[in-house]
């Protein structure tokens, strides 16, 4: 998932993608519409792995997003058994903005859960491309075209 992040982050930067706010009209690369955009660059995921969009708030109930929110990338491993395993965050956004230490690595999650402590009552739609862990591909994998962060361009 590392490479095809990285192709992700590679893609958008040929694009000359940069964050943007949500309500900036000449730049649509917001949290969510990126992290629309990048989850479609890691599926279908590894075997025994799958990815989610994660919208959190920093105030609860906040349910028209007039607040700060974030939306990430969260991929889980599971055992064969169907046990969670490990969780690591994808975030272009706030890698892009230099919140997140190490670059355009994964994350763990921890850190913006911290600050934004409250799950999101609304949740965007996740594509589900994923390879299970006996092989099988599940789900139709989306098209690689960073739609969302530049249809307003």
């Amino acid at each position: 998932m590392r490479d095809m992040y990285k192709d992700a982050v590679n893609e958008a930067a040929a694009r000359g993608l940069s964050p943007a706010s949500p309500n900036d009209r000449k730049n649509p690369a917001s949290c969510k519409n990126s992290s629309q955009d990048v989850i479609n660059w890691i599926m279908p995921t590894p075997p025994c792995w799958r990815c989610y969009l994660e919208h959190r708030d920093y105030i609860a109930n906040d349910v028209n997003d007039k607040r700060r929110d974030h939306q990430v990338i969260i991929c889980v491993s599971f055992d064969i058994l169907g046990n969670a395993r490990e969780q690591i965050m994808f975030d272009w956004w706030g890698d892009a903005k230099g919140r997140n230490e190490g670059g355009f690595e994964p994350h763990d999650p921890s850190a913006v859960r911290q600050e934004f402590q409250y799950y999101a009552p609304y949740q965007s739609t996740s594509p589900d491309a994923y390879i299970d862990c006996q092989g099988m591909l599940h789900g139709r994998i989306p098209v690689r075209d960073f739609s969302a962060s530049t249809s307003q361009l």
